[in-house]
């Protein structure tokens, strides 16, 4: 009985360890407007950032912007225009992970 109870209490402060971990996005989104436009613009909050992948509203929504993968350093920013919808959702694949921002 008290392996089991031992076992428990191991298996419940990993799920609470798991639960209270986040992860910390290594960049911010934003929105903007250029020429009547809306434009998503990527800026590395972190000393190093990849950016790997991007989708606008789940991927019904296209962009222009920079070729990915892209690498951005501290500050740096990347302008994406969008065309055609508007953005309320936008998913970012990083060498950090992956974030969803919705707006």
């Amino acid at each position: 009985m008290k392996l089991l109870t031992n076992a428990s209490l191991l298996a419940a402060f990993a799920l609470i360890s798991a639960c209270g971990r986040s992860e910390t996005s290594p960049i911010e989104v934003s929105l903007g407007q250029s020429m009547g436009l809306p434009d998503v613009y990527l800026q590395a909050i972190t000393d190093k950032v990849t950016i790997k992948g991007l989708k606008i509203n789940r991927g019904s929504c296209m962009g222009m912007g920079p070729s990915l993968p892209a690498d951005l350093v501290f500050g740096e920013r990347r302008t994406i225009s969008v065309y055609g919808c508007t953005v309320k959702e936008v998913s970012v694949e990083t060498d950090h992970g992956n974030f969803t921002y919705s707006f």
